[in-house]
Order: structure tokens, then C-alpha cells, then sequence
């Protein structure tokens, strides 16, 4: 009996060769895309258990003095620690400055030393 010969069917590659040509690919797209997941899992997991600060202000109080002429300004504020993860260090910090002269027009601007 003689052997059948059969031809290659895709660039030189029999059926069986051509199969698993195919389902390596398949699998490396799938792995890829596996990856992709993961990856976007341990961002969104990062940034839910990270600390959030979350800070209110409740008005503002004027106090004048009357033996100095100044004005005392008093602004409560409420710092919230949130999330899953306490926050371990918080810093704050205020500034006011003192703006010199006359109002002017609402948009003018003024120097502020």
C-alpha cells in the first residue's frame, strides 16, 4: 500500500499545525485581555482602599475688639477621616492675608502683599 500524501493547506502547515497555530493564538488573546482585567481590578482596589479627608467649614464669626480696634475671624472646621484606610499623617495649613485699600469693581483686581 502506498502512503497518501496530502498537501499543506496554509503556508506549509498541515490541519493539525494550522489547529494549534490557531488555539496558541486564541490563548494568548485571552491571556492578554485576563492581564488587562487584573490590572484594572488592582487599580480600582488601590483607590478604594486608600484614605480620603473630607473638611467642612461652618461660617464664619467676626469678634470685634473694642480696646484694640481689631477684629478677631473664627471659622469652625470639621476634619472627616474616611475610607478604608485611616489617614496616619494630616497637615494643615491656613493662610489669610489682609488686603489693603478700597473695594472696587467686582473682576478688579488688587495687589495682595
Amino acid at each position: 500500500m502506498t502512503k497518501i500524501e496530502r498537501a499543506p493547506l496554509f503556508w506549509g502547515m498541515s490541519r493539525f499545525d494550522l489547529t494549534m497555530s490557531v488555539l496558541t493564538l486564541a490563548g494568548v488573546i485571552i491571556a492578554a485581555l485576563t492581564g488587562a482585567i487584573f490590572w484594572h481590578q488592582l487599580e480600582s482596589m488601590e483607590t478604594d482602599e486608600r484614605a480620603w479627608i473630607n473638611i467642612t467649614a461652618k461660617g464664619l464669626n467676626f469678634t470685634p475688639d473694642k480696646a484694640t480696634g481689631n477684629i478677631a475671624l473664627s471659622v469652625p472646621v470639621t476634619i472627616k477621616n474616611t475610607g478604608k484606610t485611616p489617614a496616619k499623617i494630616v497637615r494643615t495649613e491656613i493662610v489669610i492675608n489682609k488686603v489693603f485699600g478700597k473695594p472696587g469693581k467686582p473682576g478688579d483686581r488688587r495687589d495682595v502683599p
